[in-house]
């Protein structure tokens, strides 16, 4: 049935009324259809582009984990005990995540599960695309209670480590004044032939060190200076400049060795945050992959 024709009989109008209706009907109508497909476009392409910042994101996180990982490798360097310094490892922010915090949660979602273009996936492929999306916000929790974590663990360590080497030195100075001022007496003819063995067997060691390269590292000064000496000292007992040298020694070696205890601890605490570090990377590109 013509409808122009059932709409006049149905409300008793004439043609034109009729024709007015129907074109009134049909200008709403496109107008309604354009303005759905308008607003339907303009949220496609926020959720593309929340999409792409998103991945993007993400793909620059595992950037920054990867020059952590190069940093933390240089430190680890710098920890070994043959050639330690205790070099500050600053706090960092990684600003990928702050970006992915600063998203709503239900704007981050629905680029990833709302409209057209994510409606015919799989059951499967949605049930892993909801793992992936769960597991980023896991892995971004994780990174920063890591970078914490080593931070305040870091941070007290080094300190602890300045004090020990600034207790260290009061006992390894008496050492070093006390055995040049024993050295002075080696070419005295009035000396007993015990003391002058004595003199000459601590020369013996100290003209050792003092050979070693970097023979001021508290490693080189413990291994070749103040445990020899201890040793010396402990064949030498009988006399009281041999106890008195023996003892600088053993506080030396004291507050050395728990500086390398310290320095142990933070290697593995640096090496337990790489590994960390490292499984986020791996996890991330694979979060990517399945997202993208």
């Amino acid at each position: 049935m013509n409808i122009q024709k059932f709409l006049e009989r149905l409300f008793h109008i004439d043609s034109n009324t009729s024709a007015t209706i129907i074109i009134t009907i049909i200008v709403f109508a496109l107008g309604y259809v354009f303005a759905s497909f308008g607003k339907s476009l303009s949220e496609y392409s926020l959720r593309k582009a929340n999409r792409n910042l998103f991945i993007k994101n993400l793909e620059t996180l595992i950037n920054s984990l990867k020059k952590r990982r190069e940093v933390l490798d240089e430190q680890l360097g710098h920890l070994n005990i043959q050639t330690f310094t205790a070099v500050p490892i600053g706090k960092i922010q990684f600003f990928q995540i702050s970006i992915l915090n600063s998203m709503t949660h239900k704007a981050s979602f629905e680029c990833f599960f709302d409209g057209i273009e994510n409606m015919f996936r799989s059951k499967k492929s949605k049930k892993l695309r909801n793992k992936a999306f769960v597991k980023v916000w896991e892995n971004m929790a994780n990174i920063e209670f890591w970078e914490n974590n080593m931070y305040e663990q870091m941070k007290p360590a080094q300190e602890e480590i300045n004090r020990m080497n600034e207790t260290m030195g009061k006992p390894l100075k008496d050492m070093r004044v006390l055995y040049t001022e024993l050295l002075t007496h080696l070419n005295n003819p009035t000396i007993q032939p015990l003391e002058r063995q004595f003199l000459n067997d601590l020369k013996i060691i100290i003209d050792t060190w003092a050979n070693q390269p970097n023979r001021e590292h508290g490693h080189t000064v413990n291994e070749h200076l103040s445990k020899r000496l201890k040793l010396l000292c402990n064949k030498y007992e009988a006399m009281p400049s041999a106890r008195k040298l023996r003892d600088y020694c053993m506080d030396v070696s004291y507050w050395y060795g728990n500086i390398v205890l310290i320095n142990q601890s933070l290697q593995r605490a640096l090496t337990d945050y790489d590994h960390s570090l490292k499984y986020f990377m791996r996890s991330t590109k694979v979060i990517v992959k399945i997202l993208d």
